[in-house]
């Protein structure tokens, strides 16, 4: 056999082993594209993880006290009182702005709401919410003759997860072992409702400075041989079989 029909056969197995891959290739990329959806065009896998399934949106929102002041009050109840205190309370915790007191003016209670608005400056003081956080907004109502309430505003985050029951396919036969549409999102739901401050979801929270007295002192006893730990109650070291 000459050079040249040995380098012809060579050339030609070049050339079919080429075809033959590339074919392959082509029938997979058809395979994933039928039995794979979630392959993207980039040939990356989507995150299977619930978060990204039933992600939590995190949105602005307006939350608002109504202080009901008749003209013939001059001042606030006690039982506003006590609303008016958790409502400055949830601010303090959950608030992100400032917070907005609209109180009537020329209406019919005006005199009333004038009280009432010293009652309200006092439980603001007492929050320790600093003054500069605090606008004041006259507002008319209906009409002269009414007895519109005092409003208090501010804005916080909510914390809204995707809706649940999404089946919509049998999750009996799942030849790929892929996850259901429906998996996490009970967690995911609760997290949502369970969360102290949504904003918690979306950024972390600063670092607070440490205890330099207690780690000095737990240092103190490490090196004397001592127990660092804190000393326990007798309930709070029964063990679990003792717990009826």
């Amino acid at each position: 056999m000459t050079d040249s029909a040995i380098g012809r056969r060579i050339g030609e197995g070049l050339l079919r082993r080429a075809v033959l891959t590339l074919a392959g290739a082509i029938v997979l990329a058809g395979c994933q594209t039928s039995h794979y959806p979630e392959i993207q065009q980039t040939g990356s896998l989507r995150a299977f993880r619930d978060t990204d399934r039933h992600p939590i949106l995190v949105e602005p929102g307006e939350v608002q006290l109504q202080l009901d002041v008749p003209g013939f009050t001059r001042g606030l109840a006690p039982r506003q009182v006590n609303q008016l205190r958790a409502f400055l309370e949830d601010y303090r915790s959950l608030g992100d702005g400032e917070l907005v007191v609209t109180v009537p003016s020329g209406t019919a209670n005006e005199a009333a709401a004038v009280a009432a608005v010293t009652d309200v400056r006092n439980q603001i003081t007492e929050s320790r919410i600093a003054k500069t956080a605090v606008r004041y907004v006259p507002y008319r109502g209906a009409g002269a003759g009414t007895e519109p309430p005092i409003l208090i505003a501010f804005e916080r985050y909510f914390a809204r997860p995707s809706e649940c029951g999404v089946w919509p396919r049998n999750i009996a036969h799942e030849p790929y072992n892929k996850p259901f549409a429906n998996f996490g999102c009970a967690g995911q739901n609760n997290l949502a409702a369970m969360v102290a401050d949504p904003r918690d979801l979306v950024r972390a929270r600063p670092l607070t400075n440490g205890d330099a007295a207690r780690r000095f002192e737990v240092f103190d006893q490490y090196r004397l041989g001592r127990v660092t730990s804190a000393d326990r109650s007798s309930e709070e070291s029964a063990s679990v079989s003792e717990v009826k």
